[in-house]
């Protein structure tokens, strides 16, 4: 029987920074966090630290811009160029992909 791992979006952890979180995570045995909060280059160090620190893998990384199903032909570039600042980000930490719900904007 294969073994369950849990994942948890990062917003619905307490903590003030990406370590504590993932700390608190690791704590009571989840091993995944969907990256919400912590999205931008600045993050990504924080979020790689916080993985290597406390065996918590950050596994999917959210899109800030959601705009991709907009009429508007700007604004679709604009989330098109952040989903794939996010796929890049995703990478960097380790992420198997990004995440994008199209019809919030």
């Amino acid at each position: 029987m294969a073994d369950i791992k849990f994942s948890i979006r990062e917003g619905m952890v307490p903590g003030r920074s990406v370590m504590e979180r993932f700390e608190l995570l690791a704590q009571v045995g989840i091993a995944g966090c969907e990256i919400t909060n912590s999205t931008s280059w600045e993050d990504v160090e924080a979020v790689k630290a916080a993985a290597a620190a406390t065996g918590v893998q950050p596994n999917i990384w959210s899109a800030q811009d959601l705009a991709v199903l907009q009429a508007d032909a700007g604004a679709r570039r604009e989330a098109i160029a952040s989903c794939q600042e996010a796929l890049k980000m995703a990478g960097q930490v380790g992420a198997v992909g990004f995440i994008l719900p199209p019809l919030i904007i």
